[in-house]
């Protein structure tokens, strides 16, 4: 995943990454292992219908300086309500 979000986006960092579905976000957290030091500042939004992220997961994910959102909601409402902006302009 770390790779196709390298090829996709390029040199430019994006300012937020949504992670739909995310369970208790070990894999979005390993994704960002493989991108904190090129990625620098980002913003992990964790969806998931169910709010199981523990405090050493988001305690992990401060280690690299990235910010940890979690958002208990169905997929489908949150992205009809969220202000999500692609980050190409």
């Amino acid at each position: 995943m770390a790779r196709a979000l390298l090829r996709h986006c390029g040199p430019d960092r994006p300012r937020a990454i949504v992670d739909l579905g995310s369970g208790d976000g070990t894999f979005m957290l390993s994704v960002a292992r493989r991108l904190a030091s090129r990625w620098p500042d980002v913003k992990a939004i964790l969806l998931d219908r169910q709010n199981i992220v523990g405090a050493d997961v988001r305690a992990a994910f401060a280690a690299l300086g990235w910010k940890v959102e979690t958002v208990t909601a169905d997929m489908f409402d949150f992205c009809g309500t969220a202000d999500i902006r692609p980050w190409t302009s």
